[in-house]
């Protein structure tokens, strides 16, 4: 069977499997998936609401590998989480006001 590329870095994927970061599935190959890398948007919406403190300490390792993978650095990576998170409360305000004329 044939599977689609790997979402992470496009080589030919071993499967298709549920993502550490939540209720997703993505296909990866088996270096990606054995060096614990998420692709880059899931880990950032996985990680929506956290902070380095409240995250559970087991995702560090993805977030390490993500990271190096997409050669980023992790304050980049919460940069990118807080940014999703004011452009989501912008746009749910932007709603609300909306819904009340």
């Amino acid at each position: 069977m044939a599977y689609p590329k790997c979402e992470i870095c496009g080589k030919e994927s071993v499967g298709v499997c549920c993502s550490c970061m939540g209720a997703i599935s993505h296909s990866y190959c088996e270096e990606c998936l054995n060096e614990g890398r998420e692709v880059w948007t899931t880990l950032i919406g996985g990680l929506y609401g956290l902070t380095k403190k409240t995250m559970h300490p087991d995702i560090q390792f993805v977030i390490d590998a993500t990271c190096k993978f997409y050669n980023k650095t992790e304050d980049e990576l919460w940069q990118e989480v807080e940014q999703l998170e004011k452009d989501y409360d912008d746009y749910m305000r932007r709603e609300w006001e909306r819904n009340q004329e």
